[in-house]
């Protein structure tokens, strides 16, 4: 029986729409003397379903105002679908630069971000994101948003489920004819929001439940947003993010980072290889019929199986393949602190040399590898 008379004439109005939809939807009470009443509403996720719990008497009533029977989950996500529009919806992991009492750039203060009357700083409530902004990138065919999330997302999340206020949202042109909801965030999703830390430092990614990621204070572009340009793997974005969530475990995130990579080493050396090959068979001089000629054929390619035990120089090849020397040394003498941490004579680390920017002790790059090779346990 319930408790309360409103409450249970929304939940019966539920109990007939999820019946209509075949979802299960149940009652349950808490709290000591199970004075308090809630549901819990299965949405199906794959080949599975996966649960919603909602509390409080305001919090059926927001269920009722959405067509929650056209929602289905995204597999590993904390992202919802609509099976009528293709419309995707995210919630992301937690970022100082989503807190609004946070002394960094916010993402609602990135460049390209609009707002619908113009900038405010009105909230729902007085610890949430501000209201009535977006920002949002499309190559035509795909448009990806960050804005507050919608009143369909809070409704069917209640107000202690969700781990931010800010969701991602994804709309593909041909709608629920489009890519399935986990290629687009597992693509597009991931790498948008990939670049814009690298870009901006907000330390945002896709949620799971129970994530938590933070931010890094660091230099951010002054530049607008833009759609992804890249796509990246998978495994490396997962080690990236891995990374991104060690802050306060330096050895850990030293690793992690040095994972990535690791992850490269072998297609950097591939490639390297490769590069030499050509040059050989492109030599007009080159004669197949000649062992001296197929001799260096052969020696170009020796670095590459070297490389397969030979870990130091696989991490000199991809530090020189991935980075400009002259890149290297402008981020390290446009920033003071990096100066001291890597030219001052005595190095807050055992072990470890300072750099030489002048090319006296070798390219800043070659010092690098090996900076990175000794700190590598």
């Amino acid at each position: 029986m319930m408790k309360h008379t409103k409450s249970e004439e929304s939940y019966a109005r539920l109990v007939t729409r999820a019946a209509s939809a075949g979802l299960a939807l149940e009652p349950f009470y808490y709290g000591d003397r199970d004075e308090y009443f809630g549901i819990t509403l299965g949405l199906p996720s794959g080949r599975s379903h996966r649960t919603v719990r909602l509390y409080a008497e305001d919090e059926l009533d927001a269920l009722l105002a959405v067509d929650f029977e056209n929602y289905r989950y995204a597999d590993e996500y904390l992202a919802l679908f609509h099976t009528g529009t293709g419309a995707i919806e995210a919630a992301l992991t937690y970022s100082a630069a989503l807190a609004h009492n946070f002394d960094g750039t916010h993402v609602w203060d990135l460049p390209g971000v609009k707002w619908e009357h113009g900038k405010s700083d009105e909230r729902v409530r007085r610890y949430e994101p501000p209201l009535g902004w977006s920002l949002s990138v499309s190559n035509g065919e795909i448009t990806a948003e960050l804005s507050p999330g919608s009143a369909a997302f809070k409704g069917l999340h209640g107000r202690h489920h969700l781990v931010t206020d800010v969701t991602l949202k994804i709309q593909h042109e041909l709608g629920s004819e489009g890519p399935r909801a986990t290629e687009l965030l597992d693509g597009v999703g991931r790498d948008w929001l990939f670049e814009l830390d690298l870009q901006y430092h907000i330390g945002v990614g896709l949620a799971i439940v129970g994530d938590r990621r933070f931010s890094l204070d660091r230099r951010i572009s002054a530049s607008t947003p833009h759609f992804p340009r890249n796509a990246y793997s998978q495994e490396a974005h997962a080690l990236y993010w891995y990374a991104a969530d060690a802050q306060g475990f330096p050895l850990l995130q030293f690793l992690a980072y040095y994972q990535i990579l690791e992850f490269y080493f072998s297609l950097v050396n591939r490639a390297a290889a490769i590069g030499r090959v050509r040059l050989q068979l492109k030599d007009p001089a080159f004669d197949p019929t000649s062992d001296a000629a197929l001799g260096r054929l052969i020696d170009a390619t020796a670095d590459a199986h070297r490389g397969l035990t030979g870990e130091r120089e696989q991490l000199r090849t991809t530090i020189n393949t991935c980075v400009e020397e002259e890149e290297i040394m402008s981020w390290i003498a446009e920033n003071e602190t990096l100066k001291v941490h890597f030219c001052s004579r005595t190095q807050p680390i055992r072990g470890t040399r300072p750099l030489d920017l002048t090319g006296g002790q070798g390219t800043v790059r070659d010092q690098l590898a090996t900076r990175v090779y000794l700190l590598n346990p």
